[in-house]
C-alpha cells in the first residue's frame, strides 16, 4: 500500500532569500505549494517567531501575507522559516530554511 503523504514546496523568499530595508516599507508575502492535501487544509508558517496559517487552494498553492509591523520587529541576522502541514490521516511534513538573512541597514541621526 503506498501511502500518499502531502510534500510542502517553499517558494523563494523575498526576491532572493533576504529582507532588506525596502522589503519592510510593504506587505511581503511566503508562499509555496503542496501535494497530497486537500484543498480548504492549512498550512502554518513560523518566521522568527511569529505564527501565520494560510489556506490550501484547489490547485494545492498556498500563500501568507506578512504584515509590516511583524517584519519590522525582526532581528537583524539569520533568520528560521518553518512550513507544516498535516492530512486527516496524521501525516506531517515540514520544510525549513535557514538561510534567510535580514539585511537592514539601521538609520540612526548622530547629534
Amino acid at each position: 500500500m503506498v501511502n500518499n503523504v502531502p510534500k510542502i514546496t517553499l517558494n523563494a523568499l523575498f526576491g532572493g532569500n533576504g529582507l532588506d530595508l525596502n522589503d519592510l516599507l510593504s506587505q511581503q508575502f511566503i508562499s509555496g505549494s503542496v501535494t497530497n492535501l486537500a484543498a480548504g487544509a492549512q498550512v502554518k508558517i513560523v518566521l522568527g517567531g511569529f505564527n501565520y496559517t494560510a489556506t490550501v487552494n484547489a490547485d494545492g498553492t498556498w500563500k501568507a501575507a506578512l504584515p509590516t509591523v511583524d517584519l519590522q520587529k525582526l532581528a537583524d541576522g539569520l533568520l528560521n522559516v518553518s512550513v507544516s502541514v498535516q492530512d486527516v490521516a496524521g501525516n506531517k511534513e515540514q520544510r525549513y530554511r535557514h538561510v534567510l538573512r535580514l539585511l537592514l541597514t539601521r538609520c540612526r541621526r548622530w547629534w
